[in-house]
């Protein structure tokens, strides 16, 4: 049988009983996972139920083209198609990205999922609106500080 970790507390024995007691004592930034893969081109894509605005940049961070789509995803894989060769797309983990991720999964894409805690780095700034949010998903998925989420 094997003895269960103890830690003398105030003349007491104390033995963890919650999940934070027994959790490593790591922040939780050093958890977190971040794509760092090089692709010669990023796509960001802030998520709506009817319009995908999108943000595409090189490897050098220019911005190739920065248009909001209509909701469906043949407007989005017409408009990434100039950019396919080598191309990975990220989305902010929010409303319907899992749809967004099997159409991806379909035509061999690489799909990123930003965790949640990359919204405090996207809403960080003053200007907040739709076109900035992709930009930034964009620009955070290209320096490799867009934390991941499991898709």
């Amino acid at each position: 049988m094997v003895p269960c970790p103890s830690v003398e507390f105030s003349g007491r024995l104390y033995l963890p009983t919650t999940m934070r007691d027994q959790a490593p004592t790591q922040p939780n930034e050093a958890l977190l996972r971040f794509s760092t893969q090089p692709h010669r081109f990023y796509a960001g894509i802030d998520r709506h139920a009817r319009t995908l605005p999108r943000c595409v940049l090189d490897q050098a961070g220019t911005i190739v083209t920065d248009k909001h789509l209509p909701g469906p995803f043949d407007s989005l894989l017409e408009a990434l198609a100039p950019f396919r060769d080598d191309l990975v797309v990220g989305v902010e983990c929010r409303f319907g990205w899992y749809g967004l991720a099997d159409r991806c999964a379909e035509h061999a894409l690489p799909f990123v999922l930003g965790h949640a805690r990359s919204r405090k780095l996207l809403h960080g700034a003053k200007a907040k609106n739709d076109k900035s949010d992709a930009n930034k998903i964009a620009r955070l998925l290209r320096g490799g500080n867009l934390p991941l989420a499991s898709v």
